[in-house]
């Protein structure tokens, strides 16, 4: 027990530098700096400013609808055996030319995802556009798989 309090003691000094309630430690008041030139950044004019590339979300039917090849999966032989069948939803990205540039599983039958991913990756798109620019796109896809 006498070890343990120590032990708690020790680490007040410790937290606490050793100051008791009324003490404070002096610490150097930061003085102005003079002859160097200001590291802080200049305002620029809105023309002068290029915007961050965007990237937007969209609903999986307004992907859908600019769906230009999509790929079939293959129903995986194990899941056929097993009678596995089920949804494989997927969160992709896509790129501003229109090619699936990430896909990753969020929910369905560890068998049926990465088929699902395999024909996914293989799927293209009409580029989306944003004030004439291209941008990309960030949403959700739904996989069927039934027998």
């Amino acid at each position: 027990m006498k070890h343990r309090f120590a032990i708690l003691m020790l680490f007040a000094v410790l937290a606490f530098g050793g100051q008791s309630k009324g003490q404070q430690a002096e610490q150097p008041k930061p003085q102005p700096q003079q002859d160097q030139p200001s590291t802080q950044p200049q305002e620029q004019s809105p023309q002068d400013q290029k915007p961050k590339p965007l990237k937007l979300r969209v609903s999986s039917g307004v992907l859908e609808a600019n769906l230009v090849r999509k790929v079939q999966p293959s129903y995986p032989l194990e899941a056929l055996r097993q009678h596995i069948q089920g949804d494989v939803v997927l969160q992709v990205l896509i790129g501003k030319k229109g090619n699936v540039e990430k896909c990753r599983p969020v929910s369905g039958d560890a068998i049926l995802v990465e088929a699902a991913k395999e024909a996914v990756e293989l799927w293209q798109y009409k580029p989306t556009t944003l004030n004439g620019e291209p941008v990309q796109v960030e949403s959700t896809v739904t996989v069927r798989f039934h027998m």
